[in-house]
This record gives structure tokens, sequence and C-alpha cells, in this order.
């Protein structure tokens, strides 16, 4: 269980520090969200078979922490491409 709710937490910090320290101006911004997004959205799913009442709940906030991380880094994104 601490493995799996540390792997949730690091790939959480990973993701965090992408959207934070990379410009946005950069052009690999959006692949590396992309594939930390992705590969946390497999991951946590696999995570979420333990069985302790609030795991769950934890879990579920990570997902949704990194759906809006890179649904906020899409967006700018395409703001950028678009020139604006």
């Amino acid at each position: 269980m601490l493995g799996g709710l540390s792997l949730m937490i690091f790939m959480v910090i990973v993701q965090t520090f992408f959207y934070i320290k990379i410009p946005v101006k950069s052009i690999i911004r959006f692949p590396i969200m992309s594939i930390t997004a992705v590969f946390s959205m497999i991951i946590t799913p696999l995570l979420m078979t333990y069985e302790i009442p609030t795991t769950p709940y934890i879990q579920l906030f990570f997902m949704i922490y990194q759906v809006f991380l890179f649904f906020f880094s899409t967006i700018e994104y395409l703001k950028q491409k678009k020139g604006g």
C-alpha cells in the first residue's frame, strides 16, 4: 500500500514540476505532460485494488488533480500554437 501511494505522489510531483518549471513556449512541454498524464492514468487505476476505506478517495483525488493539470497544459499549448 505504501509503495502504491508513494508512486502516485511521485507522479503528481513530477507532473506538477513539469507544469511549473517548463515554460509554455517550450515545444517539449506538451509531449512531456501528455506522457506523464497517460502513464499516471494507467498506473493509478491499477493501484486502486487496495481495500482500505479511504484509499479510493485519495487515488481519485490524484487522478482528478492530474487530469486538471493536463487540461490546463493543453489549453495553454493550444493558445500558444494559435499565437494568442
